[in-house]
């Protein structure tokens, strides 16, 4: 793996304490890769609100749970890993494809979460076209608290040939050290871990998830936020403090 695809977990904070000095090192003699990770950063201050809120279940946070409970002990995977496919419990099987790859990031600064389909065009001379990508909003969903009055954003888009879930919530309560944000998508009765987050000072905070091959045709039906002890479950130990249905 390359430096430059390091951009997304540095901006998660999914790097090692070495990886993240090293990338920083990258970042001073690269100008590509800081301008996307200024990009990113200001995408995640400033990415509206824009979606309808919509009601989740009464039922999700004890389907979550209950789902959680009768599965099997989850396999741990390191925070190294988050972004990797990981096997969620009731894994289907699905056809392959050939693995996305990250697109330029500018795109998502385009991106309007009420429209169909936007064109992204990156900051590219005039006869280069090979960075440019189609970014599609597939679903957008406001999440609604369960406790506190949490707000988050959740967007499900299409960019190129892979998905990636957008996240940005706000109002977020201080954690313990060591705990986590962590996202699922849920599909049915089964909770998929789709990254993690720790919030600023402010309560804010943002991920950007490049679902693996095996997601990626999954029919979700909700999505949520839980308050997790660290970053490597795979099924919802703590408190579902958000959620929302597609």
């Amino acid at each position: 793996m390359s430096e430059h695809d390091l951009v997304i977990d540095y901006i998660n904070h999914q790097l090692s304490e070495e990886e993240r000095k090293k990338f920083e090192e990258h970042l001073e003699n690269c100008s590509e890769c800081r301008r996307e990770v200024e990009e990113l950063q200001m995408l995640m201050s400033d990415l509206p609100y824009s979606a309808d809120p919509v009601e989740p279940p009464a039922d999700l946070k004890d389907r979550v749970l209950s789902a959680a409970f009768l599965e099997e002990e989850p396999e741990l995977v390191s925070g190294s890993d988050l972004n990797q496919t990981v096997q969620p419990v009731s894994m289907k099987q699905k056809r392959q494809r050939s693995r996305f790859l990250v697109p330029s990031l500018a795109a998502v600064l385009f991106l309007s979460l009420l429209g169909n389909a936007v064109w992204l065009i990156s900051e590219v001379e005039p006869d280069d076209t090979s960075n440019q990508d189609v970014v599609q909003v597939q679903q957008a969903v406001a999440l609604q608290p369960l406790t506190e009055n949490y707000e988050a954003q959740a967007t499900l888009l299409e960019v190129g040939k892979g998905k990636q879930l957008l996240l940005q919530a706000s109002e977020l309560s201080p954690l313990e050290e060591g705990e986590v944000y962590q996202i699922w998508l849920i599909e049915g009765e089964t909770p998929y871990p789709t990254g993690s987050l720790v919030p600023n000072s402010q309560g804010s905070g943002a991920v950007v998830y490049s679902l693996p091959i095996d997601l990626e045709e999954m029919d979700w039906d909700q999505v949520a936020i839980s308050i997790e002890p660290d970053h490597t479950s795979t099924v919802p130990r703590g408190e579902v403090v958000l959620a929302g249905a597609f």
